[in-house]
This record gives C-alpha cells, sequence and structure tokens, in this order.
C-alpha cells in the first residue's frame, strides 16, 4: 500500500504508541494497540491494495465488535486508517 503523507503515517504510529503506553495499565487498550501495529504493518508492507484494504477492514471490525476502550484517539485513529484506504481505493491495485 502507498502511504501518501508520510506526516499522516507518523501521526498513525504515534497513536498507536498511546495504545501501548495506555495498554500497560488498561487492558481494554490492548485490542487497540496490537490491532493498530498490525494495521500499521500492513500499510508499510502490503504490495497489493486490494488485499491491503481487506485485511485492514477485517481488523476494524474485529475492534467495533470487542470490548475496548473506543475513546477519542481510537476514533482518530479510525478516521486515519479510513483516508489512507480510501486514498489506496483510488491509486488502483498495485503500489506505485
Amino acid at each position: 500500500m502507498k502511504i501518501h503523507s508520510i506526516q499522516h503515517f507518523e501521526n498513525m504510529q504515534m497513536m498507536c504508541r498511546y495504545f501501548e503506553e495506555k495498554s500497560k495499565y488498561d487492558d481494554l487498550y490492548v485490542i487497540e494497540y496490537e490491532t493498530s501495529k498490525v494495521i500499521n504493518s500492513i500499510i508499510e508492507n502490503e504490495e497489493d491494495n486490494s488485499v491491503g484494504i481487506e485485511k485492514i477492514l477485517d481488523f476494524l471490525s474485529i475492534v467495533e465488535n470487542s470490548n475496548h476502550a473506543g475513546g477519542s484517539h481510537w476514533h482518530d485513529y479510525e478516521i486515519h486508517v479510513l483516508a489512507t484506504l480510501n486514498l489506496n481505493r483510488l491509486s488502483g491495485n498495485k503500489t506505485i
């Protein structure tokens, strides 16, 4: 998948670190941390946009159907992810 904005992706990585720190003290953040870590990795490493988008949507669905913190940081992270997915959907199947 293509990272269309370094700053945008760095914000996603920062949110992942936030979830990691919070997960040390609150189990409701564990799934948010683990999921954001996997999603960031998919964005960085998946060459096929369609496969990456499908995987990421599956992970987001798992979190939404689980007991998790669900605060404003998670919603902000979701917005960042969905914006990335939309840009990759528009740029075609393979990274450029």
